[in-house]
């Protein structure tokens, strides 16, 4: 598997955006992604990047992150459907958890579905820890409502004070929401 990493200063062709906005709208529901050209313009973002974990030319695994200095955010992550299951997922989250020694912050839904308990169950394989701090994610799109998750970091679960920290940052600079 090759991974690429795109950036400002490696920017993304339209093929390889086309292919990672497929993948992102296969696996995820409409609630947790931006439609196509909002999340085209994430692009302009200095602090936006997308992963690719690329076989023979095709994509095959994608990450959406968000480079902060105090901290790495996985936005999104998910594999080709068919795919699921041979390790490629936990290679790729592995290459990007070591990347730098900045924590690695996503968010997960509760733990009230197979389905959630199974992806923390991966994250915590991964070395992702779970944090009990309450957090909701804002609207994505218009007329979407606010979206109860947790948080998941590595290097331990986040205390309440970086969990705070952590929001403040994801409102601000990612969803561009107030902050209570």
């Amino acid at each position: 598997m090759q991974y690429q990493f795109y950036h400002a200063k490696n920017p993304i062709d339209d093929r390889h955006f086309d292919a990672f906005y497929a993948l992102l709208s296969v696996s995820l529901p409409p609630d947790e992604h931006r439609v196509y050209d909002a999340q085209k313009a994430l692009l302009d973002e200095p602090a936006y990047a997308i992963l690719t974990a690329e076989e023979r030319g095709e994509v095959r695994a994608i990450m959406a992150v968000w480079e902060f200095d105090a901290f790495r955010y996985i936005e999104h992550f998910a594999v080709d459907p068919v795919l699921r299951g041979q390790g490629i997922g936990a290679a790729m989250l592995g290459e990007y958890l070591s990347r730098d020694g900045r924590r690695v912050v996503l968010e997960v839904e509760p733990p009230q579905t197979e389905t959630a308990v199974r992806r923390i169950g991966f994250y915590t394989r991964c070395g992702l820890a779970l944090s009990s701090y309450p957090y909701a994610q804002p609207p994505l799109n218009p007329g979407d409502g606010m979206l109860p998750l947790m948080l998941m970091s590595s290097g331990g679960a986040l205390t309440d004070a970086e969990a705070a920290a952590v929001r403040e940052t994801l409102y601000r600079e990612v969803y561009h929401w107030p902050v209570d």
